[in-house]
């Protein structure tokens, strides 16, 4: 613990203001806060080189020219960015990071895939899956949908520790626990003994696999072992053969989709492609992040809905939490060249044009009628 002494303060004479003692610590306080508007001028300048304009009028602060800066180029350049797929960027510095947030809003929508992957399986095998493999790298690019990945992982942990995702599978780990059977045990499980289990465990495999009308690489990486053939879906079809498929069906009705998925899949495949992944560096190990962009459910939404509110719930009890599902960092603390700054703003750039990009898509998804939020 320390303590800090001053002198009295001099007497004052009727009539005059008399400054307060000021701590020797103000002068180094003073300094790191000029260094960091000093990097965040830096930054703007670098945003104005890129074709990012700086804004006109009075402004108070280097932190207000910035985000003025950065509202302009988007309400340009993309207008209305951001009112499909919620989210809104920021910049923050400290004396070790510059970082760019994108921060998250309340009352998410809530897209549908069923209704544009079915009938693009229809047309050609795997077309359908490759706009939901778009989506995944979106989403792992710090595009962040809660999506029927999340489900299985955050509704019981118990769910991605099993050998096959099947209910009596999850009964054999349960009764387990219960001390009911050993472990190493894989004798069957009775019905009647399943039954008795439900009653008291909520979410089962079965009922999640119908959540998303048992294509279980939706799932993300649970364990799944399908027992029909019918069953091994999921396969994307490849780039070039889907930009065949478009060249040749160019009036089809869901060709429009089909193109901006190929869109988006360029801009995120690209040399250099933006990655704005949330815990993508050391510096995210204590946070907890919160929020998306939307929801994106298979068909019915509910288990979603209730697998984000448990996640959030979770979060917000776990500690350090920022309301924000993406984020880009450029560390301080050793300095920072002009070279690394320019190369943030291009970060930036691309990522709100895979936004535009994105959204463009999405629009080609159907919006559930009730959007009820977490």
């Amino acid at each position: 613990m320390e303590t800090m002494e001053s002198a009295p303060a001099a007497v004052a004479v009727p009539g005059l203001f008399v400054l307060p003692t000021i701590s020797p610590e103000i002068p180094y306080v003073l300094e790191q806060a000029s260094e960091r508007s000093r990097v965040l001028a830096r930054f703007a300048l670098a945003g104005e080189a890129s074709g990012v304009a700086l804004p006109g009028g009075q402004m108070q602060s280097v932190q207000e020219v910035v985000a003025q800066q950065w509202t302009d180029f988007v309400s340009q350049r993309y207008e209305g960015l951001g009112q499909t797929l919620l989210g809104h960027p920021r910049v923050e510095v400290s004396d070790e990071l510059l970082t760019i947030y994108i921060g998250a809003d309340q009352h998410l929508p809530t897209f549908q895939l069923k209704p544009v992957v079915e009938p693009l399986e229809v047309a050609m095998a795997g077309l359908g899956w490759f706009v939901n493999e778009v989506l995944e790298q979106a989403r792992c690019s710090g595009l962040f949908m809660y999506d029927m990945a999340m489900v299985a992982y955050h509704l019981d942990y118990r769910l991605s520790e099993l050998d096959e995702f099947t209910d009596e599978c999850f009964a054999r780990l349960l009764l387990a626990e219960e001390g009911a059977r050993e472990y190493e045990d894989d004798s069957p499980v009775s019905e009647d003994k399943i039954a008795a289990l439900r009653e008291q465990y909520v979410h089962w495999p079965s009922d999640i696999l119908n959540s998303v009308g048992g294509h279980a690489h939706l799932l993300g990486t649970v364990s799944y072992k399908p027992k029909a053939k019918k069953q091994r879906n999921g396969r994307p079809a490849s780039t070039r053969a889907v930009k065949r498929w478009l060249k040749t069906n160019g009036k089809h009705p869901q060709a429009p989709c089909v193109s901006a998925a190929l869109d988006v899949h360029a801009a995120l495949t690209k040399k250099g492609a933006p990655e704005f992944g949330f815990f993508q560096d050391e510096y995210s190990a204590d946070m907890e992040s919160i929020g998306a962009m939307c929801f994106l459910a298979w068909d019915d939404p509910h288990l979603l809905w209730e697998t984000a509110a448990h996640a959030e719930e979770n979060s917000y009890n776990a500690g350090d939490v920022v309301e924000a599902y993406a984020r880009k960092t450029l560390p301080l603390k050793d300095g920072v060249t002009d070279q690394q700054l320019a190369g943030l703003v291009v970060q930036l750039k691309d990522y709100l044009n895979a936004w535009h990009l994105l959204e463009r898509l999405m629009s080609h998804l159907s919006v559930h009628g009730d959007d009820d939020e977490i």
